[in-house]
């Protein structure tokens, strides 16, 4: 089971931050990343960036940077165009803050159109989750989750039990 939201129907906008309240500090934290939900009947074509990434924390207190939100595209066909980005990242740490965690990204198709990008490189170049990076290692926010799901063809089924 997901920490938060559902691997493969994110639609839950990230997590924001905070600013703690102590003397000599001023800031806001970050805005969590928004929801992207598309379903398309027939053909959709990706290209150009699509971002629901969180926004990082002001000024020079202690506040933390934001996770990523949700992109959920649900598609009889799916063509990917070169250069297409889908991005839910979780924001890098500014002053002295941890960064924010990845977000989510589901898939959902029933075909791949030919010419377009090939599985791997639609899951590892195209879709973007990372975390964000912190002040050390430790303060690094975790990456988020990448789902593809197949949808079943179209055409008659019969279910007998």
């Amino acid at each position: 089971r997901a920490v938060y939201g559902d691997v493969e129907h994110p639609v839950l906008p990230g997590a924001g931050s905070n600013m703690p309240n102590s003397s000599g500090q001023n800031g806001t934290g970050g805005h969590g990343g928004g929801v992207i939900h598309f379903e398309v009947a027939r053909r959709a074509s990706i290209s150009g960036t699509f971002q629901a990434t969180g926004s990082t924390a002001t000024g020079n207190g202690h506040a933390c940077a934001a996770a990523g939100g949700s992109i959920y595209l649900k598609t009889g066909h799916i063509f990917v165009d070169e250069g297409a980005l889908l991005k839910a990242n979780g924001c890098n740490a500014a002053g002295n803050p941890n960064a924010g965690g990845g977000g989510r990204i589901a898939i959902w198709r029933i075909y791949d159109d030919p010419g377009t990008v090939d599985v791997d490189t639609l899951t590892n170049t195209v879709c973007n989750v990372a975390g964000g990076k912190g002040n050390a290692a430790s303060a690094n926010g975790q990456p988020g989750t990448v789902f593809l799901g197949q949808l079943p063809k179209p055409g008659l089924r019969i279910l007998v039990r």
